[in-house]
């Protein structure tokens, strides 16, 4: 059974060319995806082709297709040839960087005896280790200024 496993909808940075979508074959045997399609809620659709080897994933980079993963809210489906909707995968408000996982993987991946989420996911976290605390700053500036404004507006007044 081909389904798909993650999807990478917020980049951290600049979104263009860094999205992607894996499948993964849970099966035993090759699946030929000639005639597959992904489809986004627009409708807009990617045509895929090659093999899928069994227990192993494909990662779909979205630079060249015309599906965009939308920030704010979106849903992902896998069409096999016939036009059966084999998975879907939907998520809302995804923060940059964050990889949506199907519950189906995730809830095999914590049964598994011999795999850890940790080791799994360490080299698709994307983590981003600058923080631009600017605005923050500017907010707490713009605070006391206009806290000091209230204070000399309600003195003149009481003068």
């Amino acid at each position: 059974m081909v389904f798909i496993k993650e999807l990478l909808p917020n980049p951290v940075g600049r979104d263009a060319g860094g999205e992607w979508i894996k499948l993964f074959n849970d099966g035993e045997d090759v699946v030929n995806l000639n005639g597959w399609q992904i489809k986004d809620l627009s409708g807009k659709s990617l045509n895929l082709a090659g093999n899928i080897n069994p227990k192993n994933e494909i990662n779909l980079k979205l630079y060249k297709s015309k599906i965009i993963l939308n920030n704010k809210k979106e849903t992902v489906f896998l069409y096999d040839p016939s036009g059966k909707l084999i998975d879907k995968l939907a998520y809302s408000n995804p923060y940059e960087g964050e990889i949506i996982t199907t519950e189906e993987f995730s809830n095999k991946l914590a049964n598994s005896y011999f795999a850890s989420p940790i080791q799994a996911f360490s080299e698709n976290l994307l983590i981003s280790e600058t923080h631009n605390l600017s605005p923050l700053f500017i907010g707490i500036l713009l605070a006391v200024f206009m806290g000091w404004v209230s204070i000399l507006i309600l003195k003149k007044i009481a003068s």
